[in-house]
């Protein structure tokens, strides 16, 4: 039922629902979309000097979007039938796929903020919202929340968004922003709260120096839902009790360029596959208790000291899953000639003291058969360079003897060809 002047309508006693068909974002320039680092408004030539970057909106079924342009202008097109999906987008780029629209020069000789209209006659089923390194500015669509059966929605490298949305749809499984804030927002939206999202991606878009009044104590509400985490470079100072812990089916924890001193509050993520962090202030210069990381297959400590890598012996034992060692820009973490040889040397040592040479050996009772054997690690560009060459020590017999490496080129060789590692050397 509703209220019409005096009266009150029934319609089979309920509310009629309230349906939106459209998402309005803000922009700015001579013609749309421009790339996210093409930073001029007035160039009606065309010419984009920006990364190439792109729009899509993906539908579950047939759909027809109209775009207002708001020069005077509209454009509508059906979305297109491709790979079992509905698609329909733009490009910043001349050369077009074939479910993209040709890019729109405004009318109106107005290159400041604007609202572009985007209307779908079949709103529930649009399932994705997807745009990357096109420009926007101004406020993302606040009325998001009314697309109930919106499965993605990616606002990357946008440049200069004002603010997120506070609500989002409940099972929204996937939602990345990130690179696009002109300025961190200061708290988690309240709305995700309430949601269902498995994926959660805000990369240099939250400030959470706060951890009350940003919402960062509230994180562990996700705990039935979340498997993928992502608060890379958000200011994070104190990681709260009670928070990040209770995320007991995470898969993927990536938390770099903040300034986390203590790690207590994630060394009981059993579930954890996935680890990457900034260990630049980590408590006493010691690694935290890596007991219940036996899942972990992928490691990246985005710093090290060199006191952190003598611990790696002692400390990495029960990674026994572990197959990437990734240092992400090895030769930026691992940068200097006493460090490179200081990791051989303690990786060394770490894999010689617990792996198998011949993991069929292993006793009956042995759940880690394959312990530190295959992983990968290393990069290439750097100065740091390991001393020695790269061969095979006195003695070394493939599968069965070490010899007796007497330097890290040759360390390096027993574990490409005895443990498996791929190393990528300078």
């Amino acid at each position: 039922m509703y209220k019409k002047g005096n009266k009150i309508i029934s319609l089979n006693n309920k509310f009629p629902q309230k349906i939106v068909r459209n998402l309005p974002f803000q922009v700015s320039g001579a013609y749309f979309p421009k790339s996210w680092d093409d930073n001029s408004d007035d160039d009606a030539n065309g010419i984009d000097t920006g990364q190439r970057g792109g729009c899509k909106f993906t539908s579950i079924g047939e759909n027809t979007l109209t775009v207002n342009y708001g020069d005077g202008n509209t454009h509508t097109e059906n979305f297109k039938l491709i790979d079992n999906e509905y698609v329909i987008g733009y490009s910043t780029s001349s050369e077009l796929n074939n479910y993209e629209i040709e890019r729109h020069f405004f009318t109106d000789n107005f290159t400041g903020l604007r609202t572009i209209d985007f209307e779908f006659t079949n709103p529930e089923r649009l399932s994705e919202i997807y745009f990357n390194f096109i420009r926007l500015k101004g406020l993302l669509p606040s009325n998001i929340f009314f697309f109930k059966n919106l499965d993605k929605y990616r606002i990357g490298f946008a440049r200069t968004v004002d603010r997120l949305p506070e609500k989002f749809p409940k099972n929204l499984r996937e939602i990345y922003v990130g690179f696009s804030l002109l300025n961190k927002a200061l708290k988690i939206p309240d709305g995700l709260f309430s949601s269902n999202v498995e994926k959660l991606y805000f990369p240099r878009s939250l400030d959470l120096s706060d951890p009350i009044s940003s919402n960062l104590f509230r994180i562990g509400e996700l705990k039935d839902s979340l498997k993928i985490l992502d608060f890379s470079d958000c200011d994070i100072d104190l990681i709260p009790s009670n928070s990040i812990s209770q995320l007991n089916i995470l898969d993927r924890l990536t938390i770099p360029g903040n300034g986390i001193s203590d790690f207590s509050e994630i060394i009981n993520l059993t579930s954890l596959r996935i680890l990457i962090i900034s260990v630049n202030n980590i408590s006493n210069d010691e690694w935290f208790d890596f007991s219940n990381f036996k899942n972990l297959r992928f490691f990246a400590p985005l710093s090290l000291t060199e006191s952190l890598i003598d611990q790696i012996p002692i400390s990495f034992k029960p990674l026994k899953n572990m197959i990437d060692f990734g240092l992400n820009g090895f030769n930026q973490v691992v940068n200097t000639v006493n460090k490179y040889n200081l990791f051989v040397d303690k990786l060394y040592i770490l894999v010689f003291e617990n792996a198998y040479l011949d993991p069929s050996s292993a006793p009956e009772d042995e759940d880690y058969t394959e312990q530190f054997r295959d992983i990968s690690w290393g990069g290439s560009g750097g100065s740091a360079i390991p001393v020695g060459t790269v061969e095979a020590p006195t003695g070394f017999i493939q599968g069965s003897n070490n010899g007796n490496p007497i330097n890290q080129g040759q360390k390096i060789y027993v574990l490409v060809n005895n443990y498996g590692h791929t190393i990528t050397t300078s």
